[in-house]
């Protein structure tokens, strides 16, 4: 029964169609070991910094993603290589020592990376401060898309913590043993290297190439320093300063000395509960007044305002408005002169959150990793930052040229002269000797020079070095310098933009449609004549330059700047003809109230002078004229009639 059963169900299961609802599939639940893609590997990691409370900073990486973060107190360096399910963890510096003590370091790398095979513990040697770091990476660390990959971070970061106390802890056991009295090869050769760059130092020094005050480069510079390198002025006397930090918060400072030195950077930062380092005021004014020795009798006023731009893990961004409010008038000085007109200078500030030797060290690690790379003999993994320094023997010029560059790419253009500068007049100096690779590093080094000064308004500065650029003929230089000409207005802009429009106008004929180089001297073209533009706008000259900026007004480099540049025009235009308007309706108006006022003027002399004393009595006088001349003609008449009437005598 319960087979013919089963064979009843099978056939009507078989023959009868079943009723389909639309059901919503569930999703399936993700593969933890499936391949992800390089942006979905970089959203993924992120969150999980993220729900650790790490705060990081980016940075494109030539073979994938460099995340630079802070955790529990120790700084992290992590690689996400593209097409690959690892990771990279790097924990610089975790350990310093002397140089004397590199035997030990050695030791207690070796015994580390024999009970931790996975990790490489590796040391650099600082020939300068005689100072030995130590390194340890983590490479091939595989991190599966599961649920405790939080757990995973979590552990590889806190291991590292392990790994430092553990090397602590060795180092200070090798040395309490007795010290073996045999000659360490490396260390022997540490020292050659530090007697050596210290002998370099002074032979230099003794040859007048002095390498400048390289160590003396604060962190946050001081209030004289920025006067006298945007302001140009070297010979004041401070009399007081008063900072503002709003709601009521006001100091003063009258020591000449501390006015002097105040790094005003201080105004601004301050420490959270926490102990972190934050912006604690949002915007700060500071009013110095001061008199210079040229003239002691003027007292001038000096505005700074801070204000706060932007901030990372790393750094405080705050952005400088410099003001020079113009000193009172005299009879030397006319209310048009230059020295009574405002200057006015903007850049931007960063603030390391922190503070002491922090560059110093990065420079270092950075020094080091370049060195590496080229001992294997693999150029082609240096960095462009490493790059710079890779070719550079001495230490002290490749720091300031490692941070010169760095400042400037990060738009801290008056931090980046500071370094650029003293890597400049050391190279300057022997330019001659100086091989192809290292003479165009120092034109680069120029160009940023004069790039970051044009970038502070100091065009005389930016016009020094650009112009040593130009019979290089490159494209960026030439764009810049034609810049700083065209922004200060120099006399001698406009016979150099005519130049340069002949010179390109005769390469684009020479080249083919599909020569690869037409499209940069077709740039440089456009650049050239927008500018053109610019300056003509600049003199007045209306019509023309309207002429050019319809011309680029559809390149696709130019177009939203022509619009702008002609909508300026317009504005010109319009409040051209609203005074000109003005003008007649106010002519036209003085010509009515005169012509009105000259008929009162009219009436009004006509009116005293009808009733004036004197002109009654000239009435009178001749009224009474009249009434005599009216009876002696009655008299006469009289007569005239009486003889009428007597009878003529005849002789």
């Amino acid at each position: 029964m319960n087979i013919f059963r089963t064979i009843k169900n099978a056939w009507t299961r078989k023959n009868v169609q079943p009723v389909t609802t639309p059901l919503t599939q569930p999703e399936p639940a993700p593969d933890p070991y499936k391949p992800l893609t390089d942006d979905e590997r970089k959203v993924w990691f992120e969150d999980i910094l993220k729900k650790m409370n790490c705060e990081f900073t980016i940075k494109k990486w030539k073979e994938g993603w460099e995340y630079n973060t802070v955790y529990q107190g120790g700084k992290f360096r992590i690689l996400l290589p593209n097409n690959s399910p690892y990771i990279e963890l790097r924990f610089p510096i975790f350990f310093t020592t002397e140089q004397e003590r590199i035997n030990e370091v050695r030791i207690t790398c070796n015994d580390m990376m024999n009970k931790y095979r996975s990790t490489k513990f590796s040391y650099i040697i600082d020939y300068e401060k005689r100072k030995v770091h130590v390194n340890a990476d983590t490479d091939n660390v595989l991190v599966p898309m599961a649920a405790d990959e939080k757990l995973i971070i979590n552990d590889m970061l806190t291991r590292n913590f392990e790994y430092r106390r553990e090397f602590n802890e060795r180092f200070n056991i090798l040395l309490k043993e007795p010290a073996i009295d045999l000659e360490d090869p490396e260390q022997s050769y540490a020292n050659r290297k530090t007697e050596m760059y210290m002998l370099r130092s002074v032979e230099m020094i003794a040859d007048g190439q002095e390498l400048g005050n390289y160590e003396n480069i604060p962190d946050s510079p001081n209030l004289g320093d920025i006067v006298c390198e945007l302001l140009g002025i070297q010979d004041y006397h401070w009399q007081t300063m008063r900072i503002d930090k709003g709601e009521g918060k006001t100091s003063v400072i009258n020591n000449p000395i501390d006015i002097e030195l105040y790094r005003v950077l201080d105004a601004v930062i301050g420490k959270d509960k926490n102990g972190r380092t934050i912006m604690e005021n949002k915007r700060v004014v500071i009013t110095v007044g001061f008199t210079t020795t040229e003239e002691p009798h003027k007292n001038q006023t000096l505005q700074i305002i801070l204000t706060d731009e932007d901030d990372d893990d790393v750094t405080i961004y705050v952005r400088i408005s410099l003001v020079l409010l113009p000193t009172s008038l005299d009879r030397q000085r006319s209310a048009s002169s230059l020295g009574n007109q405002p200057v006015v200078h903007s850049f931007l500030l960063g603030y390391d959150r922190v503070q002491g030797n922090r560059r110093d060290q990065e420079f270092i690690y950075m020094w080091n990793e370049a060195h590496d790379k080229l001992a294997e003999g693999d150029y082609s993994k240096l960095t462009p930052d490493e790059m710079l320094i890779a070719d550079c023997s001495e230490a002290n010029l490749a720091r300031m040229l490692y941070w010169g560059r760095k400042f400037f790419l990060n738009k801290r253009y008056y931090e980046a002269i500071t370094y650029l500068k003293n890597a400049f007049e050391t190279l300057k100096t022997k330019f001659h000797t100086l091989s192809d690779k290292w003479r165009e590093h120092f034109f680069e080094l120029t160009y940023y020079l004069g790039f970051s000064y044009a970038q502070l308004q100091q065009y005389k500065l930016a016009y020094y070095y650009l112009d040593a650029l130009q019979p290089l003929n490159k494209i960026n230089y030439t764009m810049e310098f034609l810049n700083v000409l065209v922004l200060s207005n120099d006399f001698r802009a406009m016979p150099f933009i005519q130049r340069l429009n002949v010179d390109l106008q005769g390469i684009l004929n020479n080249l083919d449609e599909e020569d690869e180089k037409r499209p940069n001297i077709e740039a440089l073209a456009q650049f050239v004549r927008f500018h053109q533009g610019v300056l003509l706008l600049k003199w007045g000259e209306i019509d023309e330059a309207e002429k050019i900026f319809k011309e680029l007004i559809n390149t696709a480099e130019f177009g939203d700047a022509c619009i702008k540049q002609l909508a300026e025009i317009q504005r010109q235009r319009r409040l051209a003809a609203e005074e000109k308007a003005d003008e007649e309706y106010l002519d036209n108006l003085l010509n009515e109230h005169i012509d009105k006022y000259a008929d009162r003027l009219v009436d009004s002399l006509a009116s005293s002078l009808a009733n004036s004393p004197a002109d009654k009595k000239t009435d009178a006088n001749a009224d009474k004229k009249t009434e005599k001349d009216c009876n002696k003609n009655t008299d006469k008449k009289t007569d005239d009639e009486s003889k009428e009437d007597t009878p003529e005598k005849h002789p």
